[in-house]
């Protein structure tokens, strides 16, 4: 014998006639299904939860409520469920409204209904069992991308140090003996090393800013609200793009990989407005509420559209979408209705993190 038990599915019957609920329990009675009965919406709705992963035969009209007001409730609900609802009398738009809701199957209890439910059942199994695998599937996906996006920040953070530390140091040294030999050669070669001065303080400027870019000290040193402002600050210094803060929020203490997540959403978001919105301001709010960390970046730009949004190879905006999954967090981007892009990040407030 298997030392592994398979577990059986659950079936939860939802109908208000009691004789139509027994006729199913009866054709069910040979199958290896784990199956329960209730009459009423506001059970099946409480069942459910307990439920997450399930089969529910419901019949669309019943005693308290309709099988719409039950898949409605439970369609937020993160679990594995399939609703084959059931009804006396063949209605089209019902079927139609049903599906669109989410229905699995859509069928009538005529004098062939109980001989077919097994075969339906049976495909809803199939069904099921393709959505698990999917599942389990994103779930190890989110985590690679989570792997991936801590490796590549400490990669990142340690590129800069390495750039900051060494080149900046030699470019440092160089500057130094420049200016010393400067004091022992002819004065026809002073004003090559001039040029050559000049040069140095250029490379070194474009250390610091590729430095920064890859990782700013000043996230490490001061969080997260300090880096946006010197990030918003260098964003005004080199674009044509008005930018702005509005926060009240004296101080942000999150979790490292909280906040250069964030950070990284803001960075890609501005490096978005430059390059495609033709936007002449683009506004940041950073707020607390409801108990989450709220980042909206708003532009007046040309907005964003569907392609874009759905384009695969745009890397930016699905690692953008990708960021806060690890905290339950989410990023959407929508067209404002007064014209423009809205980027909005949400991170729940975590016992790891405070926000003020």
């Amino acid at each position: 014998m298997n030392s592994e038990t398979v577990a059986r599915t659950s079936i939860l019957i939802v109908d208000d006639d009691i004789w139509m609920a027994r006729l199913i329990l009866q054709r069910l009675s040979g199958e290896d299904y784990h199956i329960e009965y209730v009459a009423s919406g506001q059970e099946a709705i409480a069942w459910i939860e307990d439920h997450p992963e399930s089969i529910i035969l419901i019949d669309y009209l019943l005693v308290d409520m309709t099988a719409e007001k039950v898949i409605n409730s439970t369609n937020k609900q993160d679990g594995l469920m399939e609703f084959i609802v059931m009804t006396s009398i063949e209605e089209l738009k019902i079927a139609v409204a049903m599906m669109q809701l989410g229905a699995f199957d859509f069928i009538v209890k005529n004098p062939e209904f109980l001989a077919t439910l097994p075969t339906v059942l049976k495909k809803v199994e199939r069904h099921l069992a393709i959505r698990k695998q999917l599942k389990i599937s994103n779930a190890q996906l989110q985590v690679l991308s989570s792997q991936l996006q801590v490796t590549q920040e400490e990669e990142r953070h340690r590129i800069a140090r390495e750039i900051h530390d060494e080149l900046g140091q030699s470019l440092t040294a160089i500057k130094l003996d420049l200016s010393w030999l400067k004091g022992e050669v002819p004065a026809r070669l002073k004003e090559m090393i001039d040029q050559t001065s000049e040069l140095t303080d250029r490379t070194i400027n474009t250390v610091r800013r590729i430095s920064s870019h890859l990782r700013p000290n000043i996230l490490d040193h001061l969080g997260l609200l300090a880096a946006i402002e010197w990030h918003i600050k260098e964003f005004n210094r080199h674009s044509p793009i008005v930018c702005r803060l509005n926060s009240r929020l004296e101080e942000v203490h999150l979790s490292d990989n909280q906040s250069i997540a964030l950070y990284r959403i803001l960075q890609e978001t501005l490096t978005n407005v430059v390059r495609h919105s033709e936007a002449q301001t683009v506004t940041i709010d950073l707020k607390k509420q409801d108990s989450q960390l709220v980042m909206n970046i708003a532009d007046d730009g040309k907005g964003v559209t569907n392609a874009q949004l759905h384009n695969l190879d745009s890397l930016g905006i699905v690692g953008m979408l990708e960021r806060l999954r690890p905290w339950n967090g989410r990023v959407t981007i929508t067209n404002r209705h007064q014209g423009g892009t809205l980027v909005s990040a949400r991170l729940p407030w975590q016992k790891s993190g405070t926000v003020k």
